[in-house]
């Protein structure tokens, strides 16, 4: 099996409830006119990333119709602000012969008034949406699958009106979107909201910023092309759905202790000093608590399927998703994919034998400490070797190949992706401040999310909120491994 992208699933939690019953009609903001601007070819970055649509879930208090009018020209502002995010991906018109090379281009009236950029409906008889039903199709602004097939949106609203909470669901197609785009897009919002007549010079983005971005990555390329770290598997992009009830991904959230994070942190780099592995004598690695996050899931998800799915095909794989907009020069508020995957193996050794942590409980089993250790110093080495020379190299592999479709890394892993960093609790002035945050998604089996830290300036002391998919049996056995048991307890 060569991919985890399913046509069909929406188990958010094992606890699922029956769809509510809606008694007001739908509405739509009535922004459907066309917005003009030129179409342009997805990046390299772009096409590495799976073609569906991401659902996240930002609530706030309810604020009555004040809170929904500066929702709606917000929104107005936003799509003539941005245009391009009121756009469609389709197969490219400029790909110059190449195969599976796709650009985004604008929608037509009628596609806007199918797909419009916001939607509103009332729920009267909810106090606010089920937290175990969310991916139900009546709060999404999008089905919960969009075929490949046909034009795809790359951004889409839907305010959830209840009686205590506006919650709104914000749709993106991560294949021309990503977590830190979503974030300077919220942030943009959340100044039209606060402020109808907010100067547009003030905001994270625009268009030439993003045209001056595209610009560079094109002419971002090596004189020889150069291998992606990763094994290159093409993308299939209607996996069906697992005919076994206990092989259908689920979602779930916990939470890792803070304290707990920094003391692993600091056993396995001293660990790693005694071992004196040194890969660079000017440059010591030194592992980060995203290694160690990343790494307890490898082991701790990777450990369940191969417990669980004794019969999976597929060798277990880690990988960490990567920021890469610094490493390469790209503005900070860039609003397209600057992600890059960094593999680890899961049986990698490079530590030698003898080697012993120290200062942890006695609970915790020394082998797995060890398997801790040499995950993460696996993926510090892997993101160390990410330098702009062999980003440029790759970018001229993609542009020397004739599918673009083939060259993606192998999403059948146990991946993780962080959004700690990202300042989602932000202020939407009559809307007041997003209280909660999720992103429920079931589609990309093996994935987790470090949910972003609801106070970005204490987050260090704050425990790691994470949502976490995996196949069912999958997670509940992870729930009763013991490293996974002692991380997720205070």
């Amino acid at each position: 099996m060569a991919t985890t992208v399913y046509k069909h699933q929406q188990s958010s939690d094992e606890g699922e409830t029956n769809a509510p019953t809606i008694e007001s009609p739908l509405t739509q903001s009535r922004s459907s006119k066309p917005y003009p601007f030129k179409p342009y070819n997805l990046t390299p970055l772009d096409h590495t990333l799976p073609p569906c649509h991401l659902f996240m879930f930002f609530t706030l208090k309810n604020s009555g119709s004040k809170g929904i009018d500066a929702l709606k020209t917000g929104v107005s502002r936003l799509n003539a602000h941005l245009p391009f995010l009121t756009g469609v991906m389709a197969p490219s018109s400029q790909a110059g012969g190449k195969q599976n090379v796709y650009e985004v281009q604008p929608a037509s009236a009628s596609y806007l008034e199918k797909h419009p950029m916001l939607q509103i409906e009332h729920h009267p008889e909810l106090a606010r949406l089920p937290p175990n039903d969310l991916l139900n199709e009546k709060f999404l602004p999008l089905p919960f699958f969009m075929p490949f097939t046909e034009p795809l949106p790359l951004l889409r609203l839907k305010a959830n009106v209840t009686k205590d909470t506006i919650t709104l669901c914000l749709a993106h197609l991560h294949k021309a979107i990503d977590g830190g785009a979503v974030s300077v897009i919220l942030r943009a919002l959340a100044e039209l909201c606060k402020d109808p007549n907010a100067p547009l010079d003030a905001l994270p983005t625009s268009p030439e910023k993003e045209e001056a971005a595209r610009q560079y990555m094109e002419d971002f390329t090596a004189k020889e092309p150069g291998r992606p770290s990763y094994d290159l598997v093409p993308l299939p992009l209607d996996a069906p759905l697992p005919q076994e009830p206990g092989l259908m991904s689920i979602s779930r959230r916990y939470k890792f202790s803070a304290e707990k994070i920094t003391l692993l942190k600091d056993a396995c780099n001293a660990v790693i000093a005694d071992a004196k592995l040194i890969v660079n004598p000017s440059k010591p690695i030194q592992l980060t608590t995203n290694d160690i996050i990343t790494a307890i899931i490898g082991l701790c998800g990777n450990r369940a399927r191969m417990l669980a799915i004794p019969g999976r095909k597929s060798p277990p794989r880690l990988i960490m998703v990567a920021n890469i907009r610094k490493l390469i020069s790209l503005p900070e508020n860039y609003a397209a994919n600057a992600l890059a995957a960094i593999p680890a193996d899961y049986n990698a050794s490079w530590l030698p034998d003898g080697v012993a942590p120290q200062g942890l409980p006695a609970t915790l089993m020394k082998e797995d400490v060890i398997h801790l250790c040499n995950l993460a110093f696996s993926l510090r080495k892997g993101l160390n070797a990410m330098t702009k020379p062999y980003i440029k190299g790759v970018f001229t592999t993609f542009y020397d190949a004739n599918d673009w479709l083939a060259l993606g890394p192998n999403y059948d892993s146990i991946i993780v992706s962080n959004l700690r960093w990202m300042d989602f609790f932000i202020d939407f002035g009559p809307l007041g401040k997003v209280q909660e945050y999720d992103v429920p998604e079931t589609k990309i089996g093996g994935i987790s999310w470090v949910l972003p830290a609801r106070n970005q300036t204490g987050k260090g002391l704050q425990p790691f909120e994470m949502r976490c998919v995996l196949e069912r049996v999958a997670m509940d056995q992870m729930e009763k491994d013991s490293l996974f048991q002692w991380i997720s307890s205070e």
